[in-house]
């Protein structure tokens, strides 16, 4: 006789009404957070007055619906289609895929919404102040969404610690965040789930984000043609990086 068939339970991924609303619940939940956070990182360089829009840096409750939904529905049909099940029938899979989806309908939906007007006064303040402080407050409410996204797909799925965050250098964030803007478009869950194991796993090894990213591209088959572009520019900038380090014992 065969295996008894396990019948296939989808848990905290079936598409149920308070499954949904839970999820939904924890992205804002971590949204609040982050937005605390940038608060915090920035409160000794922006006026408090600029600080105090934040507030008015919202969800939007129907594109975070379509977010969860299609996380849901991807996460289910790579599950059926590699039989990811555990012995109770419950969906197995690993934190990588579930942060690779998760960019990928995060930023397919970009459910964070700022008024035009508070970031006309971000960037207006970043002109006039002309300090990296300005710019990078800037930066980071022009591309709200793709910072979001990376943020939580790093420190809340993937569980790089957070400590971690300070070997990011604005340059490589940069970097991370126009790929994920501009070049993500032919990648699927699974290719970005990829990049965030490789980026990880280099982590531990050298703090760096952009030798991580350089690590990620060459682990991903069949790159297109916009992410083998940037793979070159990384490239260029470890070998500028290398050719500035001091040698020692014949070795730089």
């Amino acid at each position: 006789m065969g295996q008894p068939r396990v019948v296939r339970n989808y848990g905290e991924y079936e598409e149920s009404e308070e499954n949904i609303h839970k999820f939904g619940s924890n992205i804002i939940g971590y949204f609040t957070k982050f937005r605390r956070d940038f608060i915090k990182r920035h409160q000794d360089h922006i006026p408090t007055a600029l600080l105090r829009e934040t507030k008015k840096f919202t969800i939007d409750s129907v594109r975070l619906q379509k977010v969860v939904v299609s996380i849901f529905k991807d996460v289910k049909r790579y599950a059926d289609f590699h039989n990811l099940f555990d012995c109770n029938g419950k969906i197995d899979i690993c934190e990588h895929k579930e942060a690779g989806y998760f960019i990928k309908w995060f930023m397919s939906f970009t459910p964070i919404l700022i008024p035009d007007a508070v970031v006309s006064q971000y960037r207006t303040h970043s002109i006039e102040f002309d300090n990296n402080n300005a710019r990078d407050a800037y930066d980071e409410v022009e591309k709200i969404n793709e910072y979001f996204a990376l943020h939580t797909a790093l420190h809340v799925f993937v569980k790089i610690p957070e400590q971690q965050g300070c070997f990011m250098h604005m340059e490589e964030r940069r970097d991370i965040l126009y790929m994920l803007t501009y070049r993500v478009g032919r990648l699927d869950g699974v290719d970005l789930a990829m990049l965030l194991h490789w980026i990880q796993q280099t982590l531990a090894q050298r703090p760096s984000y952009t030798y991580a990213l350089l690590q990620a591209l060459n682990h991903i088959p069949s790159l297109p043609e916009s992410l083998l572009s940037q793979k070159r520019e990384l490239e260029q900038q470890m070998e500028m990086v290398y050719s500035t380090m001091p040698e020692k014992d014949g070795h730089r």
